[in-house]
This record gives C-alpha cells, sequence and structure tokens, in this order.
C-alpha cells in the first residue's frame, strides 16, 4: 500500500516537532492497513508538552494525522 502524501506531510511535521494536542474532528490514519480513527472530544490538559498528548498506534506504529 502506497503512503497517503497528506499522511506523509503530517508525518514529518510532527517529526519536525510541529505538534498540537489533538482537537474535536481530527483524523488519524495508520498508513500500513487504512483503519482511521476521527476525535470527537480534542485533547483540553493544562500541560501542553507535546509527549503528554494523546498517542495513537496501530500495526506498531503511530497513526498520522490527516
Amino acid at each position: 500500500m502506497s503512503v497517503d502524501p497528506v499522511a506523509k506531510t503530517m508525518s514529518e511535521a510532527s517529526e519536525s516537532g510541529e505538534v498540537s494536542p489533538p482537537k474535536s474532528g481530527d483524523q488519524f490514519r495508520c498508513s500500513n492497513c487504512g483503519m482511521t480513527i476521527q476525535v470527537t472530544t480534542g485533547c483540553h490538559c493544562k500541560d501542553k508538552r507535546k509527549e503528554d498528548y494523546a498517542h495513537f498506534h496501530c500495526c506498531g506504529n503511530p497513526l498520522t494525522k490527516v
């Protein structure tokens, strides 16, 4: 399965540190199997360190924001 160009761009942004907490309506996709999840309630954590944000994984890899 080829990598979705939007997912690739979002993944590269995440790796560069341009990460924000998941918001309502955000979608995340597995680049391996295509499984997609949608956030229905955003993260409202007071501590905004990126390592504290929700982490979504499938097929042993992080999901990419689409």
